[in-house]
């Protein structure tokens, strides 16, 4: 992976660290629940900006919500994260 994209990535893991929900309702979801949530903000557009290298203003921010609003919508990735997670957890 290019080196922008992983400095980009670091960037948004590290702003996210930071806004962790402050705790997770160990109740069990239903399917209509949710039992975890991403809270994204201007910031970490903002530093995905800045770790890619491109200018940081108002425009860019907006126009970086407009193109990553449906960038999450495909769950393959991330359900394919939570059985890796999965196996390593219960060595299967």
């Amino acid at each position: 992976m290019p080196e922008g994209i992983l400095n980009m990535m670091d960037g948004i893991q590290s702003a996210w660290e930071t806004k962790k929900p402050e705790r997770m309702d160990s109740s069990r979801a239903t399917k209509d629940e949710c039992w975890y949530e991403e809270i994204w903000a201007d910031e970490d557009l903002e530093i995905a900006l800045e770790n890619a290298g491109a200018a940081v203003t108002d425009e860019n921010v907006e126009i970086m919500k407009r193109e990553c609003l449906h960038i999450f919508d495909d769950k393959f990735e991330r359900n394919e994260m939570l059985a890796d997670k999965a196996r390593s957890i219960f060595c299967v």
